[in-house]
């Protein structure tokens, strides 16, 4: 996680940590990166900011893509309801939950240990959920880590969007 992440995460988007090259949930974006390199090496010829700026144009506008029913890109988007927050609340977490402001390294102060959660976290806020026997790290509306109560292990949850999490 780097701080355009954190960044991202405090506007109410929730974003899922996956792999580099991991089609699962990379697909589209693994896709278009394809088809720019075949375009780009068709060219043979310097790639300046207008060519850039027309293939975007063709590639979202005109060409048809199959993995969304043969329309293009630019007939399905629509604009969020979501507005941009200049100035960043921090965030809320559900009632129940244990609130920790991380340290300066981003590290957990919690029932007399350190856990390192991410760095680049510093000093942000992260809810606590617990569950039984573990502790489920929350930063905005994204689990992070769980702490195993029992053998103190401390791991990073998969970047499965499609896991539940259930206490």
């Amino acid at each position: 996680m780097d701080e355009l992440s954190v960044w991202i995460m405090q506007q109410g988007v929730r974003i899922y940590l996956s792999g580099v090259r991991h089609p699962e949930t990379q697909g589209k974006v693994e896709r278009m990166h394809e088809s720019l390199q075949q375009a780009i090496r068709k060219r043979k010829a310097q790639v300046d900011q207008q060519w850039l700026d027309e293939f975007r144009h063709e590639y979202n506008h005109v060409r048809p893509h199959e993995g969304i029913g043969m329309v293009t890109p630019a007939a399905r988007w629509r604009p969020s309801a979501r507005r941009y927050q200049a100035q960043l609340r921090e965030w809320e977490y559900p009632a129940g939950w244990e609130v920790h402001r991380l340290a300066g390294e981003g590290q957990l102060g919690w029932r007399g240990q350190r856990w390192e959660i991410s760095n680049a976290l510093r000093n942000q806020l992260v809810g606590l959920q617990r569950c039984e026997d573990r502790v489920l790290v929350y930063f905005c509306n994204v689990p992070l880590r769980e702490i195993d109560l029992r053998t103190g292990r401390n791991v990073v949850l998969p970047a499965n969007p499609f896991r539940q999490l259930r206490c």
